[in-house]
């Protein structure tokens, strides 16, 4: 039953790549990245004893990633400049992604013992927490013309933000849910509202780290100021 999971988000990633619009796939950001790191995936699907957790994890985070770029494809002319920082910090989290899974079978051909395990951990953690960070940030920028079935929540943060007898008091809006299903894109969306944009001045978006206990050593508030 677990491995339906992965067999399924591999089918899934499978689809978006080489999907049926032959003419866009040309037009996919770091296409040839995915297409390298799908090679990798079927030599490790290929052994049903390396299909786990971990690689859960990464195909969540490589159907993430696919998402944002065909959005991508889809645009007429230049990249913005943020738009571009979008596809150098996907870049940057393909090649680590494509990193592990060659990890993942390393691993395997030396047995997959305890101590390669541990030698896996200590090439992960050989990467600075502030990189691993840099390769999740996101921008507030969205064409809001390319996404679908958000209307009714937008409208309803919307109001929430900028309901007059609120203003005067601090408020916070938590948006929760699995990984993929559009979090940041909603807050995207009523971060650009025409309405938000005249009440809040400046509007500013953070980035806020995967895990926020990696900042226990810094003041959670300092370390948001400083990006």
């Amino acid at each position: 039953m677990a491995q339906e999971i992965e067999h399924y988000l591999m089918e899934q990633f499978e689809n978006g790549l080489d999907g049926n619009d032959k003419s866009s796939i040309s037009k996919i950001p770091r296409y040839s990245q995915f297409q390298a790191i799908k090679t990798v995936l079927k030599e490790i699907f290929g052994s049903s004893s390396l299909v786990d957790q971990q690689l859960r994890d990464k195909l969540y985070n490589l159907n993430n990633a696919l998402t944002e770029c065909r959005i991508l494809s889809r645009k007429h002319g230049f990249y913005s400049p943020e738009e571009l920082l979008t596809i150098n910090r996907i870049r940057m989290e393909l090649k680590q992604i494509k990193k592990d899974l060659k990890t993942i079978i390393g691993n395997s051909n030396r047995g997959s013992n305890r101590s390669s395990d541990e030698q896996h951990v200590s090439n992960v953690d050989s990467i600075s927490s502030k990189d691993r960070e840099l390769l999740r940030w996101t921008t507030r920028s969205v064409d809001a013309s390319k996404v679908y079935g958000f209307d009714d929540d937008v409208l309803s943060m919307e109001k929430l933000l900028v309901q007059q007898e609120s203003r005067d008091r601090f408020k916070a809006i938590g948006v929760v849910g699995r990984e993929g299903i559009g979090k940041t894109t909603l807050c995207q969306l009523v971060f650009n509202k025409p309405e938000v944009k005249d009440n809040f001045l400046p509007r500013i978006w953070v980035c806020m780290a995967r895990d926020p206990d990696g900042h226990e050593d810094e003041d959670l508030k300092v370390a948001i100021v400083k990006r």
